[in-house]
């Protein structure tokens, strides 16, 4: 079994943003963490958290750094591969200590729409920009149970397959900050599809501010700049994938 200490050492070699979790649920970050959403946590900090923060959990910081968007339920009666029929099939899946399970994708942009559903009443939320997730070695210290792999392992994360092309648009957001995180996907998604067409960023960025019109609220203009950025990364790495673009298979393990 490895320990917390190692993945971490994984996780930075890796490219991939944490924190230390606890308190009563496990799941609380112990640090002020909205500042390793941008930047990795250095050598210093790490052995920190080792030294205060012994036996700890660990939170992986979903979004743009790490590049995971992670789908989360809850629901023990869902199987893993209803998940995946919605969501797409992907390598890295992980057990939850009451029976749910975190399915791992690329990150393409995706908000973190909390408390959302799907047909049939499946309780889903979505990890992705500003968000985190429990990951192994980690305990719930209620029911001293843990997080488990049961597909793949951390090695995968940075070449892991999108989101099913409209798996989320599925999704029924359960309040009005939820409903916020789905309408910036949406645009991400519009944008992102139309990003081949358009040789300069200002193109674009007509393109997102015309089509963001169409919602009955828009979005603020931080969040179309946040959007339209996020696609021209990922244009100027030749990374607009289609839907359905194989992923990389890794044969190790940690």
């Amino acid at each position: 079994m490895f320990t917390t200490a190692q993945c971490m050492l994984e996780l930075k070699a890796m490219g991939c943003s944490f924190v230390p979790c606890g308190k009563s649920n496990g799941k609380k970050p112990l640090v002020p963490w909205k500042d390793y959403q941008k930047r990795l946590p250095s050598d210093s900090e790490m052995n920190q958290w080792t030294s205060s923060f012994r036996n700890s959990n660990l939170g992986l910081i979903t979004g743009d750094l790490s590049g995971a968007t992670v789908v989360d339920s809850d629901n023990p009666e869902t199987g893993i591969e209803t998940l995946q029929d919605i969501f797409g099939e992907t390598p890295l899946i992980i057990s939850t200590p009451r029976g749910g399970h975190h399915l791992y994708y690329r990150h393409e942009g995706e908000a973190t729409c909390a408390g959302s559903s799907h047909e049939g009443n499946l309780k889903i939320d979505v990890r992705g920009q500003g968000g985190l997730v429990i990951i192994p070695p980690s305990r719930n210290p209620i029911i001293n149970k843990p997080y488990q792999f049961v597909e793949g392992n951390f090695k995968y994360i940075k070449d892991l397959p999108p989101i099913k092309s409209g798996a989320i648009n599925s999704l029924v957001p359960n309040d009005r900050k939820s409903a916020d995180g789905f309408r910036n996907h949406n645009l991400f998604l519009m944008v992102k599809n139309a990003a081949l067409k358009f040789p300069t960023r200002e193109g674009l960025w007509e393109f997102a501010s015309q089509n963001n019109q169409l919602f009955g609220n828009p979005l603020p203009k931080t969040e179309i700049e946040h959007i339209v950025n996020s696609v021209w990364k990922l244009k100027e790495a030749n990374r607009i994938y289609k839907s359905g673009d194989s992923f990389i298979t890794i044969e190790s393990s940690l």
